[in-house]
């Protein structure tokens, strides 16, 4: 079997192949040299072994190329051991080599769509097989090694190379889960879940190990030190942790438990003699797939409903794409109708030139109406601005009615716009004033002046805009803070009071000279603005 590529994990500057080679063996180097002091000889000398797990995760993550790597350094650890030989250190270097190339081929074979996603959670189980069956090549190879070279007998082969398979499945199980969980951290940074509850956990479980395995209890705690109250707690951290955090205090909880497996005290004193470790071995297996195995069920569900949620707002974004452009068609039919209609009109009126006036109102109301109708119909829905509201206004009036208008429009007000449902009602508003302006002096005297500026209520608190229009004669508007009807001839100042908004807005006239300026005032909710601006 052909060890295919590394683990795809991408680096902001990849190390060069001779650091990293020299890095992985340093390694590997380290966490053998520091792994917990074995009796010598004794049965239990390979219960753990991390360094097998360190083996496996650097093939996975630096491929093929650092499986010398693996080699160099599982051989420097065995030469400084004390009395190894070169060749027994060859021996133990060749199993640990040869476990972590099988384990690393069966992994990347059995499940790579789990390794291209990075998804330690989904193939931790496959990493545990991989790990269990490659394990088994590194126990035939150590056994070998040792029986070849002198140091055990035929009858020993068997034991021998079951603690050391025992050793390096486990260390497989928990050192290369939790290095790949880090190396996916890494890659993508970001914030640990319930960082504060993860140490308030770490902490009680340290507490607890120390009193249940490390003999650290009182007299009054000996019967309840049990260590099956670990489960309470890797049952928390595979809950609230995620993968991390869990395979994280399952490595904690091991070594505290084989600390005290050999040195004869807690939980495990006499499982030395009553099993040569095996029931540490076992406690420490079953824990150890009950924690990832939640963990990794966790992570699945938060995925598939982050999953659903994604999907779900992908449709609903379709969905309100799909309304968006039904709105924004009917919007230009209507704009488009009005305009055929304004048309119509305007052909009638060539027609009959004695309803010039009537007429011409009559378009400049569907004008505006036609106006809403086709910036609603724009790239944004129900969003009309009103500076660009103001000008089509005021661009239409001047083409109907052959007057210039003077528009003047403060900076920075593209940010207001209007509540979708006062959009019309406004428009109309606007065209029967500035129809009154012109109608009234702005014709003869071409002098209509039409100014948007900002301000605040009378509270200072509250933004509003101010739409002043002014024209050089007095003509008829309701008196200051009224909106009562006018004569006969400007019954449109009776439209403008039915289509005041309730709620912010208001309408008042100043007489000054021979000059009158009416303006309207609107704030919220009429008028409504972006979060990051204010008026």
């Amino acid at each position: 079997m052909v060890l295919r590529r590394p683990l795809p994990i991408q680096h902001p500057t990849p190390l060069p192949p001779w650091l990293a080679f020299t890095a992985a063996t340093l390694l590997y180097l380290l966490v053998a040299t520091l792994a917990p002091p074995y009796p010598s000889g004794g049965p239990a000398s390979h219960l753990f072994q991390p360094a097998g797990g360190v083996a496996l995760a650097l093939l996975l993550w630096g491929g093929r190329r650092l499986a010398a790597s693996v080699l160099l350094g599982a051989w420097l650890a065995q030469v400084l051991t004390p009395d190894s030989s070169a060749a027994m250190a060859l021996g133990q270097a060749l199993a640990s080599t040869s476990a972590a190339v099988l384990g690393a081929a069966l992994v990347q074979q059995l499940r790579p769509q789990h390794l291209r996603s990075h998804r330690c959670s989904g193939h931790w189980q496959w990493l545990a097989y991989a790990g269990a069956v490659a394990a088994v090549l590194g126990a035939l190879v150590h056994a070998s090694a040792l029986w070849l070279l002198g140091d055990i007998t035929g009858d020993a082969w068997v034991s021998t190379g079951l603690h050391w398979w025992l050793g390096n499945a486990l260390g497989t199980v928990l050192v290369s889960t939790l290095l790949l969980a880090c190396c996916r951290h890494l890659q993508t940074p970001k914030k640990l879940p319930h960082l504060a509850e993860g140490w308030l956990l770490y902490g009680l479980s340290l507490a607890a190990g120390q009193v249940i395995f490390l003999n650290g209890q009182q007299t009054w705690l000996a019967p309840v030190a049990s260590g099956y109250w670990m489960f309470l707690f890797v049952t928390w951290a595979a809950v609230r942790l995620g993968m991390l955090g869990t395979v994280g205090l399952l490595c904690l909880v091991t070594l505290q438990a084989l600390a005290g497996t050999l040195h004869g005290s807690g939980f495990f004193a006499a499982d030395l003699l009553a099993s040569h470790g095996f029931g540490y071995w076992s406690y420490s297996v079953i824990l150890s797939l009950v924690g990832l195995s939640l963990a990794a069920y966790v992570a699945e569900q938060e995925r598939q409903n982050a999953q659903q949620a994604q999907q779900h707002a992908q449709h609903q974004a379709r969905e309100n794409a799909h309304r968006d452009a039904l709105v924004r068609e009917v919007h230009h039919r209507i704009k488009n109708n009005l305009q055929g209609l304004i048309g119509m009109m305007q052909r009638f009126e060539q027609e009959h030139p004695q309803l010039h006036d009537p007429l011409t109102q009559l378009m400049g109301q569907a004008q505006s109406i036609a106006v809403i109708h086709g910036l609603q119909g724009g790239a944004h829905i129900d969003e009309v601005r009103l500076c660009e509201l103001l000008r089509a206004m005021v661009a239409g009036q001047e083409a109907l009615w052959q007057t210039p208008v003077a528009l003047t429009i403060a900076p920075d007000l593209h940010f207001c716009r209007l509540q979708p449902s006062e959009a019309v009602p406004v428009a109309l508003i606007l065209n029967e004033l500035i129809l009154n302006a012109i109608k009234h002096g702005g014709q003869e005297h071409q002098d209509v002046q039409v100014v948007l500026r900002q301000g605040l209520d009378v509270d200072g608190a509250a933004p509003t805009v101010h739409i002043s229009i002014s024209n050089p004669h007095c003509h008829c508007t309701p008196p200051p803070g009224t909106l009562a009807a006018c004569t006969a001839a400007h019954m449109g100042l009776d439209l403008v009071a039915a289509l005041m908004p309730r709620h912010g807005a208001t309408l008042q006239r100043q007489q000054e000279a021979q000059r009158t300026t009416v303006e309207l005032t609107l704030q919220p909710p009429t008028i409504q603005t972006d979060n990051s601006a204010t008026l």
